[in-house]
């Protein structure tokens, strides 16, 4: 299927993203951090949109995908 390359690029950008954003939660676990919740929100907010714009994308080559009416 022609989509699949592009399915298989925004699974591994979700995954980048996913692993990023573990990196960045276990360096907000050392003591020396100190202003955790404005770090944790950049985080969350940032994985977040990474995830949203994968669904939109994955979204988009459904419609591709759906028979047409």
């Amino acid at each position: 299927m022609a989509d699949e390359p592009q399915v298989e690029a925004i699974r591994e950008r979700v995954a980048r993203a996913v692993q990023a954003a573990g990196d960045d939660l276990r360096r907000l676990a050392l003591p020396e951090e100190v202003d955790q919740a404005a770090e944790l929100h950049g985080v969350i907010q940032r994985l977040m949109e990474e995830l949203d714009d994968a669904l939109t994308a994955l979204e988009l080559v459904e419609r591709r995908q759906a028979p047409s009416s």
